[in-house]
């Protein structure tokens, strides 16, 4: 019986220490649990300012920004996306792209960056013509994201559009301009070139082409003295109506051709624009005035 009793308080003392020993797992497996929950909520209260923080962005930004399913319908469509392209949410979201927003004249373009964008290849920048509700011409520039999911697979397409029609038609005036002062320099009897601060050629127009035989793009960027090596002797000239910031001339200079005593008038302005400094030569025959 003495045996027993012996063997019985040592069965329950082994109990009390697993006893113990199982509490103390649990208080620590408890803690563990709670640390978890803890920073999972703080994690998901993170989470929930970020995609708070992110809809106040999409919906305040002057971006048009738009979201696209697989099947380039809308999903997600911002106020500036109203207001620029002058359709609701309620409208647009469920519409395929080319009949919402991308005229006809656009189909082909769009339909190439739409295939790299959901191959995940490109397209993530381009510009297009877009339509209005009201069916006005609009030119945006794009901005595209692929969307995929956690297993890499494309889910769609997000995109950021700023309207810049202004300044594309600013810069569209501003070329037609530069080609009109072209022509004008192009159709004047004088040799005309153009130079910057270091002697290199800006500008060469169509008489200067005659006389000298280059085309434009092979003196553009290339010293004066070298394309026009009768100006070799005028650099001093040149360089001191640019950095005096007037004109000078040399009247009646003469020089030979063919055999042939020709007489001319040179002319430098100093030319300054937007902080760039430079120069404008001006070469006339005045051969039968003198």
């Amino acid at each position: 019986c003495g045996i027993l009793a012996l063997m019985g308080v040592c069965l329950y003392m082994v109990l009390l220490e697993s006893n113990r020993n199982l509490d103390a797992r649990v208080r620590l497996r408890t803690t563990d649990l709670q640390r978890e929950i803890a920073d999972r909520k703080r994690a998901e209260e993170s989470l929930k300012k970020f995609v708070k923080r992110l809809a106040l962005h999409i919906r305040h930004t002057p971006l048009a920004v738009v979201e696209w399913d697989l099947d380039f319908c809308v999903v997600g469509w911002n106020p500036a996306a109203e207001r620029i392209f002058g359709y609701t949410a309620e409208e647009a979201i469920g519409r395929h792209a080319r009949e919402l927003i991308f005229p006809e004249t656009e189909h082909e373009s769009v339909a190439s960056v739409w295939q790299q964008l959901i191959t995940n290849t490109g397209g993530t920048r381009s510009t297009n013509r877009n339509r209005t509700k009201s069916g006005g011409s609009l030119i945006c520039q794009w901005y595209n994201t692929t969307l995929t999911d956690g297993a890499d697979r494309v889910i769609g397409v997000a995109s950021l559009a700023l309207d810049i029609t202004e300044r594309w038609e600013g810069e569209k005036k501003l070329q037609q301009l530069q080609r009109y002062l072209v022509n004008i320099i192009d159709s004047m009897p004088s040799v005309i070139v153009g130079v910057d601060a270091t002697g290199r050629v800006t500008q060469w127009n169509r008489q200067a082409k005659q006389e000298t035989g280059l085309e434009a793009d092979m003196a553009v960027g290339q010293p004066y003295t070298q394309v026009m090596p009768r100006l070799a002797g005028e650099t001093t000239r040149v360089e001191a109506a640019i950095r005096q910031r007037r004109g000078l001339r040399d009247l009646k200079r003469s020089h030979h051709v063919g055999g042939e005593i020709r007489y001319e008038d040179l002319t430098i302005y100093p030319l300054v624009a937007n902080g760039v400094e430079g120069a404008v030569i001006r070469i006339d025959d005045v051969t039968e005035k003198v």
